[in-house]
């Protein structure tokens, strides 16, 4: 018998988190020589079964998994991912939680609530010189403009004008009232057009303050964790292969999930369309979307009145997770009949392989052509997450390479921005799945056909990472909020850390300053 690969309840993917130990996990595999079991550590055990009479050519097999043949993942990055998988953290955080906050329940504030936000202090700022940038700035006035977008392709129709308007420099020192007490830093970019028309930047996204080296000022081309923006991007990504292979939404996933896989029953009702509102029924009773956690829940029973049932969503990010499988074996990378002949091999296999597989089809056809460049993992100066008052050490969350799609990429406002403005101009997608996947709000938070407002529609989607479930005032956090508003406009808001003790929800702060500053048009 083969044990799972990893525990998923304690997995993490990087050993470049300072605060969490690490402990080897056994597990039991067959010997190949003897046949009997051994109990020893992923990595010996998956070297062991490399030696196996046909493996190694099974591996390289083209008509199996061509990614692997065509040298975009090698044995060398499978021995890796095996041995990354001997060590588990012990989570000394209290647990992740993404999407603490009910997005989709988001709300509008009050008067009263508005201004004692406004008012709230959470750390006296500190002053430093720092050569090209302002830890301490807003910027009223946007740099020069970056060239033009394309044309949109013929046919495309635009929304009927609406005589309300924002105002944009009142919404901009609202936004900024509101937030600049009660967070540890953040910076906002807003844009017409693909025309820079507003940025805010404030404070830190590295806090030299509490000792974070190095130090860094929020400007919009920081990199941080986006967390559940990745949803978005991973449903464009999925929608892109689907129209380009002629699948249709509505089709089941079960014949592209992999074949050594034992689905559940009613799996094989589920549809794309079902993972993308969150309407699966699949319940992992967390926010987990490694390998494990995906591959059991699949195998688990599904109660069938929950699959399609959008009022009774379940909000999961292996809906997501699952995306990235998906997009590698419909887009050719691997066929779902791939099967090393153990269910640890096939694991590692798997995971190690599709990571990278959906990585390729991410960067080619979503952000590359935009000239965005994200990465699921961080570097030197990637922002780190802190309390709202910055009280103790930036958290780095690490690299989220074997559990994307739901969750993981690294991005900067300015690439968001580039996404949303292509996807929009029909440049990523066709003008009817464009409009598909807004109005029936895939990867987003936004309602069904968007959100009113007295100056049109607009759709929206916000992620949020913190290590503290309960305890919002001493959480470390990282959140985002992209806005797609009328008139075509679009804004990205960062904030590495929660928003007052409290841990206010960043979307009511950002659609209550948008409402509060339309300009009603007799």
């Amino acid at each position: 018998m083969i044990l799972p690969l990893i525990n998923p309840a304690q997995a993490q993917d990087s050993s470049e988190v300072p605060d969490r130990g690490t402990e080897l996990i056994p597990v039991e595999c067959m010997d190949p020589a003897s046949g009997a079991p051994l109990e020893t550590t992923n990595s010996e055990c998956f070297n062991a079964l490399l030696k196996v009479d046909g493996v190694r050519k099974a591996l390289k097999d083209p008509n199996m998994v061509p990614g692997i043949a065509s040298g975009l993942v090698t044995i060398k990055d499978l021995k890796f991912n095996a041995k990354a998988a001997d060590k588990v953290g012990r989570d000394s955080l209290g647990g992740t939680r993404p999407e603490i906050h009910n997005h989709r329940n988001d709300y509008l504030l009050d008067p009263s609530a508005l201004e004692e936000l406004k008012n709230a202090r959470g750390f006296d700022i500190k002053q430093y010189t720092m050569t090209g940038q302002g830890p301490s700035k807003v910027q009223p006035v946007p740099p020069p403009p970056p060239g033009p977008f394309p044309e949109p392709p013929l046919g495309w129709v635009p929304s009927p004008d609406n005589p309300n308007y924002l105002d944009i420099p009142s919404f901009r020192e609202e936004l900024h009232d509101t937030l600049k007490s009660s967070v540890n830093g953040y910076a906002m970019k807003m844009r017409r057009n693909g025309q820079t028309v507003g940025i805010l930047q404030w404070n830190w996204s590295r806090n030299p303050n509490v000792g974070d080296s190095p130090a860094e000022g929020w400007n919009t081309d920081r990199r941080m964790h986006v967390a559940s923006i990745s949803k978005l991007m991973s449903a464009i990504g999925l929608i892109h292969l689907l129209d380009e292979e002629g699948i249709s939404p509505d089709t089941a996933i079960i014949d592209y999930l992999p074949d050594y896989w034992d689905p559940g029953a009613n799996v094989e009702n589920i549809t794309f369309e079902d993972l993308m509102n969150h309407a699966s029924g699949f319940v992992t009773g967390g926010s987990a979307s490694d390998w494990a956690t995906m591959k059991s829940t699949v195998e688990s029973p599904v109660a069938a009145s929950a699959i399609g049932d959008v009022d009774a969503m379940v909000y999961e990010n292996m809906n997501f997770g699952l995306i990235r499988i998906l997009i590698s074996t419909i887009g050719g990378y691997i066929s779902p009949a791939a099967n090393l002949g153990s269910d640890l091999m096939n694991d590692n296999m798997w995971d190690a392989s599709t990571a990278e597989f959906y990585n390729d089809y991410m960067q080619q056809h979503v952000f590359n052509p935009v000239g965005a460049f994200p990465t699921l993992s961080k570097n030197a100066t990637t922002a780190r997450a802190y309390t709202f008052n910055a009280n103790g050490s930036g958290w780095n969350t690490g690299d989220f390479t074997n559990r994307a799609g739901g969750m993981g990429w690294h991005m900067t406002i300015t690439e968001i921005l580039d996404v949303v403005r292509a996807l929009r101009a029909g440049q990523i997608l066709d003008n009817f799945s464009t409009a598909k996947l807004l109005n029936e709000s895939w990867g987003l938070n936004s309602p069904v056909f968007g959100a009113s407002t007295d100056a049109g529609r607009t759709f929206y989607k916000a992620g949020l990472w913190t290590d503290n479930l309960n305890f919002p005032s001493i959480a470390r956090t990282e959140q985002c909020f992209v806005f797609m508003m009328p008139d075509d406009m679009e804004l990205v808001v960062f904030v590495n850390s929660e928003i007052g003790s409290t841990g206010q929800n960043l979307t009511s702060i950002v659609r209550t300053a948008y409402n509060n500053n339309i300009v009603i048009v007799p």
